[in-house]
């Protein structure tokens, strides 16, 4: 191995035995490494080749290089049980990965899973009976957690957690970071040059956390905030009236500096077809940047500059965070968020700076 190959590979090896990258499993993207090791990508892939045979990492299908933590033995494995929402909703790729990073994650912590989809319409009563006979360590809510359900399980006290949890309150959960994903999405298009930015969502809490961390990157750049470019749609809307309104946005642009962060990929979809529909070009004339890299199926061939939700590794944290707390016998369970990773494609163009 080349001599800075291999510098390289021990600054790698240090930064995962620090715990460099927080509680994410998941190594930065290739580019990013490429620049932070001033390695290029065939000796980047020589130093994780070397890191996989060390044990340090591991190569799961779909989600590029984890970082690998000793298996944890006990006695006998904790018996966790997952509680899926009620909806069709549990399909979704979104949770498939979500579940996806729990059995991962489960391998190492000597954890067994207990799906269940019964926790829905019932009484904290009936909760409190099915916690009982279930026998579990401990609980994980893919998201929702029904009201009786929460008052049978601090009865109980016993210890849980919502992965991906998107509702107002507090209880002990790990979710995507939405604050920073709009500053991040904010930032990519202002180094572009872009100063007239705009933001489509829904009303809820997340669009709402996205679009004040977008409006905070702007403030420190000293850039205005254009509240006539920022549209956000009630849960339930029907399709001609997204395409409508977002037509209607389009016309409050003033150049050709525009540029917009969609809160979701599905949301960026209508924007392309309006924009399609309007003789628009994207990104000649507008730029565009999404959420998630899930909710649109036609994303990557579209080309659309995307923000990753961090899926699997909410799933993988949010077990993590629980058997923490199981062995260290404590029963309340801490709550973390995790930043969001850009993919950079084709729908983001540069534009020259006014002054």
């Amino acid at each position: 191995m080349h001599k800075k190959t291999a510098e390289a590979l021990a600054v790698l090896k240090t930064w995962i035995e620090t715990k460099k990258f927080g509680s994410s499993r998941v190594l930065p993207s290739e580019r990013q490494l490429c620049s932070q090791l001033s390695v290029g990508r065939g000796a980047l892939r020589a130093i994780t080749a070397q890191l996989v045979s060390e044990k340090y990492l591991t190569a799961v299908a779909g989600r590029g290089m984890l970082i690998s933590y000793p298996k944890v033995k006990r006695g006998s494995s904790l018996k966790i049980l997952v509680v899926m929402p009620a909806s069709d909703r549990m399909y979704t790729r979104e949770f498939v990965e979500i579940l996806r990073g729990m059995v991962t994650e489960a391998d190492t912590l000597a954890a067994d899973l207990v799906i269940s989809f019964d926790f829905y319409g019932i009484t904290a009563a009936e909760a409190g009976e099915k916690f009982e006979k279930r026998t579990c360590d401990g609980v994980i809510f893919a998201e929702e957690i029904p009201s009786p359900v929460l008052a049978a399980l601090e009865q109980l006290n016993l210890p849980f957690i919502a992965a991906n949890y998107e509702e107002e309150g507090a209880p002990p959960f790990v979710r995507p970071d939405y604050r920073s994903i709009g500053r991040l999405a904010a930032g990519c298009l202002i180094e572009k040059g872009h100063r007239e930015l705009g933001f489509i969502g829904a009303d809820h809490l997340l669009y709402n956390d996205m679009r004040a961390g977008m409006e905070e990157m702007l403030a420190e750049h000293a850039l205005p905030v254009f509240p006539e470019l920022a549209l956000q749609f009630p849960s339930r809307v029907r399709e001609e009236e997204i395409i409508s309104k977002i037509s209607g946005l389009l016309k409050k642009r003033s150049g050709k500096q525009t540029a917009f962060f969609c809160g979701r990929d599905r949301w960026a979809k209508y924007l392309f077809e309006t924009c399609r529909a309007a003789g628009l070009r994207i990104p000649e004339d507008i730029s565009v940047i999404g959420y998630d890299n899930i909710s649109w199926s036609g994303a990557e061939k579209a080309g659309l500059t995307t923000i990753e939700q961090p899926a699997f590794e909410t799933g993988a944290l949010a077990l993590r965070t629980l058997v923490q707390a199981i062995d260290s016998g404590k029963k309340q369970v801490s709550s973390a968020v995790l930043p969001g990773k850009l993919i950079e494609r084709a729908s983001v163009n540069s534009c020259p700076v006014s002054r």
